[in-house]
């Protein structure tokens, strides 16, 4: 499992890319589409992806193909009705490259470096306005055209800016200074400048979390003038002259005794450099520096008043229902109950061991426990999870591991094994919806699956959590068989 990365800058020389400056319409007498066409473009079918699977399953990576087409899977469900069309298609098939990258508005290439043939994909990808190659050699310039790895982003195009690589738009070298005076004068310059950063920055940190978050962002910005936002990536932290007047009128004492304390002020820069829509920074932004005085401030200024303007719903697809059996019998709310509280009252003294989960800014810990356990009131039923967080190294505890932990009060639903979670972390208020998905019998291991929203901070999300009574995944070839079709039948997580 991969831990949350934090904020700290990447090395930008894995990245190389190609932002359009010009007029992103696809020509003069061609009606404006509302509907936004991405490409996503892997080396090869069989090419292998930077991501992994648990070791404890013992099989090499998935594909660049498997990872992208769940990528164009997820990007369909959480961009707005009929907004976005998502092909992939390998780098090695240039004939059918060619035929998608016709109508497309941008098109994403990961390891264009290991493309055999770079020149033949360079070629069928010249109309595409946009292009973001990832991973290409750093010497990529001094190749000539036909050279290895044969400058798969050179894409000399007099209508349209291009510049690689992407780190010399921050330095003050003389590519930085020939790019920053190539686009005097342009608007989009210096955003497009920016934008390449933050998305080199995703692309740095290998989770599939800021991989679809850093595609998505680029459907965002591309979408026709009049198209609706992509909801997963609009967020904002930066406060404008409403938000201002907001948090100066509705939230000034909790203001200014953020801005005093050194570790609340420091959260509070954190986000706005991260953007709340980039959960996995934010996450770790807000467990490294937490305070009163920052859990006060968000309160009244995220929460209560959401001076931001921001909005989230629950992701409704997929659409995951709870196990309908428990050892044999139908679940009932009791079943379901006993199936939470785990081994809480057992010699263990904990519901469960996170063994797995599937959101890295929300699952992946190197340790985290899970007690679920019924309150005094009648039906009333508590989750509190408590797990261990790297910090950032300017926290209090100067990068070092902490404990943390959360309150949830749960509900029940329509259906026994289905509950409504709801919780403030941080002064941020979250509603989540968790189901059972499948469960040994003897309690050996509990798969659970959520989809939540927090509307003050914009963020909606999902996630599953591979619940074990030891901690690790279960030996046995049938739990595990069963673990995966689950996922992957029932939670399209593959």
């Amino acid at each position: 499992l991969r831990q949350s990365m934090p904020r700290s800058p990447h090395n930008m020389r894995h990245a190389r890319a190609r932002i359009t400056s010009t007029s992103r319409t696809r020509g003069v007498g061609v009606t404006a589409s509302t509907t936004t066409r991405i490409v996503l473009v892997p080396p090869s079918s069989d090419a292998p992806s930077y991501l992994r699977y648990p070791p404890a399953l013992n099989r090499p990576s998935p594909s660049w193909q498997e990872v992208l087409d769940q990528t164009a899977k997820r990007m369909a469900w959480l961009a707005p009705e009929n907004s976005l069309v998502v092909d992939v298609c390998a780098a090695d098939d240039v004939e059918r490259l060619q035929q998608v990258a016709v109508d497309a508005d941008a098109c994403i290439w990961v390891d264009a470096d290991k493309t055999d043939d770079a020149d033949g994909a360079r070629g069928a990808l010249t109309a595409v306005p946009t292009l973001l190659a990832l991973n290409s050699a750093d010497d990529i310039d001094a190749h000539d055209a036909h050279g290895a790895g044969a400058a798969a982003v050179t894409l000399d195009n007099s209508a349209r800016w291009c510049y690689q690589p992407a780190s010399a738009l921050m330095h003050d070298d003389g590519a930085g200074r020939a790019f920053r005076q190539l686009m005097a004068g342009i608007g989009a310059g210096k955003d497009d400048a920016q934008m390449i950063k933050r998305l080199a920055n995703l692309h740095a940190r290998q989770t599939h979390l800021d991989f679809l978050y850093m595609c998505l962002l680029v459907a965002d910005d591309l979408r026709p003038a009049g198209a609706p936002r992509v909801p997963f990536v609009s967020a904002t932290s930066k406060a404008d002259a409403s938000a201002l007047l907001c948090m100066a009128s509705k939230c000034g004492k909790q203001t200014v005794a953020c801005l005093s304390d050194p570790m609340c002020k420091r959260a509070v820069d954190c986000l706005d450099e991260c953007g709340l829509g980039d959960q996995v920074c934010s996450y770790i932004c807000i467990r490294s520096y937490e305070t009163k005085e920052f859990e006060k401030f968000t309160t009244c200024f995220i929460d209560r008043n959401n001076c931001l303007r921001n909005s989230a719903s629950r992701p409704d697809t997929p659409h995951v229902t709870p196990t309908t059996t428990f050892r044999g019998e139908p679940l009932t709310w009791e079943g379901a109950e006993e199936i939470f509280v785990g081994h809480l009252y057992g010699d263990e003294g904990y519901s469960w061991l996170s063994a797995a989960g599937q959101n890295p800014a929300y699952d992946e810990f190197n340790c985290q426990y899970q007690l679920f356990y019924q309150g005094k009131a009648r039906n009333s039923f508590w989750y509190n999870p408590v797990f261990l967080v790297k910090t950032l190294p300017d926290s209090q505890v100067n990068g070092a591991s902490v404990w943390r932990g959360s309150d949830y009060r749960c509900q029940r639903l329509e259906t026994p094994g289905e509950y409504l979670f709801t919780f403030c972390d941080n002064g941020a208020t979250s509603k989540e919806r968790w189901c059972i998905v499948e469960v040994d019998d003897n309690l050996e291991w509990a798969l659970f699956y959520y989809s939540g929203a927090a509307v003050g901070p914009g963020q909606s999300y999902i996630g599953a959590v591979l619940g074990t009574r030891t901690g690790v995944w279960p030996e046995d070839e049938e739990s595990r068989r069963r673990i995966e079709t689950a996922l992957q039948t029932r939670c399209s997580i593959p």
